[in-house]
């Protein structure tokens, strides 16, 4: 692991407000009991002139990469918020320099918040660790990320389950029990599972908004640090190319944070949400365990009285799947589908539902559909 490095400024360059990082060796106090086996990795990093925010990784298994390359991913957008000249100790891939090039110039002409920096690295990496040449996928357990593994069954090798994304790292209960969903789910299609715990967002969501910005950039982090493992990741679209709008995780941005030794893909704009589920409904093992819900009301697995657990619980029903699919234990209450409360980017997956139910002469429905619509259009 690389050493914590020491950086001193002079002169004018004092006054400047500059990112810097500092790495060190994963420290004890994070190997402690059931995580005393994992592999980790910690940093410090100073944003402009705010305090110090320590960042840390834990990996279920390894090795992790001894480039800097997964800290550009961490640092870059908070930077650019900032205003700052970024400072990273460390080799980095010429080519993902290259790449970041053209990400600083795609969220600096989306949002003028974000400024172009001055980037400035240990120089660039030679020739790291080789690659065991394997291919991952980041994996939720959602639609996206399922549709996504069974499309590339034959390709894929394992799935990368983050812990700290979606789920806070403190609610133990709904970690535990996905993971152990996830685990069955990789278990039963014959693929590996590396498990990752962060506390990433604790530094992230300071500077950025997760969903419209940066959880790209985390996935990428991750993807970086395994690198010696893989030659190629998958990162799950959630929009189809006809309703694709700026985010955080593009078909544009994710490749740009590829390098020389491993190839990041945006991958499943092609299909919108309903193609989706009428393809993972064909595979007992994925609707088993299928987990679409972020609200978790009453800490349940899937809440069914969500915005996304009833759109999903829409479609799974008009293909036919829903009594089939054990991860929605609550029958389908149309008024509350024609109550959902949408946004702009929302009634996206709303409309599609709403065509296919009319493709399915499914009036009832189709009549919940549109009274949510026209809710919308009415607010």
């Amino acid at each position: 692991m690389v050493k914590k490095s020491r950086m001193f400024f002079a002169g004018r360059e004092r006054r400047r407000k500059i990112t810097k990082v500092f790495i060190r060796p994963m420290i004890p106090k994070y190997r402690e009991g059931r995580n005393s086996r994992r592999q980790g990795v910690v940093f410090s990093i100073k944003c402009g002139n705010h305090l110090s925010k320590e960042v840390w990784y834990r990996f279920s298994s390894g090795p992790v990469s001894q480039t800097s390359d997964f800290i550009l991913p961490v640092c870059l957008l908070p930077a650019m918020k900032n205003q700052t000249l970024l400072k990273i100790p460390g080799k980095v891939s010429t080519h993902l320099l290259q790449g970041v090039n053209k990400i600083q110039q795609i969220f600096s002409s989306r949002d003028p918040k974000f400024s172009i920096l001055e980037i400035e690295t240990g120089g660039p990496w030679q020739d790291p660790q080789a690659s065991a040449g394997k291919v991952g996928q980041f994996f939720s357990g959602g639609v996206d990320s399922s549709y996504t593994l069974l499309k590339h069954s034959d390709e894929i090798d394992t799935i990368i389950f983050v812990h700290g994304f979606d789920i806070p790292l403190a609610n133990q209960a709904l970690r535990s029990k996905v993971s152990e969903a996830i685990k069955d789910t990789a278990y039963k299609l014959g693929k590996e599972l590396i498990e990752v715990e962060t506390n990433l967002r604790d530094f992230s969501d300071l500077y950025t908004d997760w969903g419209q910005d940066y959880h790209g950039s985390a996935l990428a982090s991750i993807a970086l640090l395994l690198a010696p493992q893989f030659r190629k990741f998958y990162i799950p679209a959630t929009y189809s190319y006809k309703n694709l709008f700026p985010r955080g995780s593009d078909p544009l941005l994710d490749p740009l944070w590829s390098t020389e030794k491993v190839k990041i893909v945006h991958d499943g704009c092609e299909a919108n949400r309903v193609e989706k589920i009428n393809l993972i409904s064909k595979n007992d093992i994925i609707l088993k365990h299928l987990r679409v819900c972020w609200e978790n009301r009453k800490g349940a697995y899937n809440c069914c009285e969500c915005e996304k657990c009833l759109r999903t619980m829409v479609s799974l029903a008009i293909i036919g799947a829903l009594e089939g699919c054990p991860a929605f234990p609550q029958p389908l209450d149309l008024s509350l589908v024609a109550g959902m409360k949408i946004n702009e980017h929302l009634k996206m997956f709303v409309e599609d539902n709403l065509k296919a139910a009319k493709q399915l002469n499914n009036s009832d429905l189709a009549a919940a559909l549109q009274r949510c619509l026209t809710g919308y259009l009415n607010s």
